[in-house]
């Protein structure tokens, strides 16, 4: 069971899209990295205007973190682009921030559980960190939505919903801690 998401970049500065030839270098042993003819070894490939390619089923083992454990447990997510360089763009940010959401909610992974390769294996990918421009990028909004409709609700509820209502917030409140 997959218990954890990795993320990369293909480091590749070329604002062309990449997938295809990351398919062909994966394919052809990644320069001896891992056995020629297994295709792409990440399971979903965030081109740099937003498209993302669901390239292998999540749970198929793949070689990408460097590691057996990581390899088992993980679902790899790269990026095109060189993350050294360069920053993702924003419709990849966007992508990203949409597809680890799908991919969280799907199989109860916790926030903690999402590693940039850097912190698997000893290597610069993927540049920056990822999940900090996708959080800066685009804040979890709906915490800071429910909690402006439950103070906007209790001046007019009646008091046994305003008493509910209160600790809602309460409840809400705590989470923002």
């Amino acid at each position: 069971m997959k218990t954890r998401i990795i993320l990369h970049h293909t480091g590749d500065t070329s604002k062309t899209p990449q997938f295809k030839k990351v398919e062909r270098f994966h394919d052809a042993g990644a320069g001896g990295k891992w056995p020629k003819g297994h295709g792409i070894m990440y399971h979903f490939f965030i081109e740099r205007i937003g498209t993302i390619i669901h390239a292998k089923d999540e749970d198929e083992h793949l070689w990408q973190a460097g590691d057996w454990f990581n390899n088992s447990f993980g679902i790899a997510i790269c990026l095109a682009g060189n993350f050294l360089v360069d920053d993702p763009t924003y419709h990849q940010l966007k992508s990203l921030s949409s597809l680890l959401t799908d991919i969280q909610k799907r199989r109860g992974i916790r926030d903690s559980n999402v590693y940039l390769h850097w912190e698997v294996r000893r290597t610069e990918c993927p540049g920056k960190d990822l999940r900090k421009l996708v959080k800066e990028r685009f804040p979890d909004k709906t915490l800071e939505q429910k909690i402006k409709q439950v103070k906007k609700a209790i001046p007019r509820a009646k008091d046994s919903r305003k008493r509910r209502l209160l600790r809602l917030l309460k409840r809400l409140l705590r989470q923002t801690k």
